[in-house]
C-alpha cells in the first residue's frame, strides 16, 4: 500500500484491493477486515464495489 499512498495513486490502490476482494467473494466469505494505515483513503470506493460487509481496522501510531 505504501507505494500507492506515496504517489497518491488511489485508483491503483482501489484496483489492487478489489483484486483481493474478488477472490474473497469467490470464497463466499462473510466479511472482510482491512487492516492497514493507508486503505482508509479508498475504503468507500472499495465498499461500493462489493456486497460483502467491510471492516476497517485503522491503527494510529503514537
Amino acid at each position: 500500500m505504501i507505494p500507492f499512498g506515496a504517489t497518491q495513486d488511489y485508483e491503483g490502490m482501489t484496483e489492487y484491493i478489489l483484486g483481493a476482494v474478488r477472490t474473497l467473494e469467490k470464497a463466499n466469505c462473510d466479511f472482510i477486515a482491512l487492516a492497514c494505515c493507508t486503505e482508509h483513503m479508498v475504503f468507500d470506493r472499495v465498499a461500493r464495489e462489493t456486497a460483502i460487509p467491510l471492516c476497517l481496522v485503522w491503527f494510529k501510531y503514537l
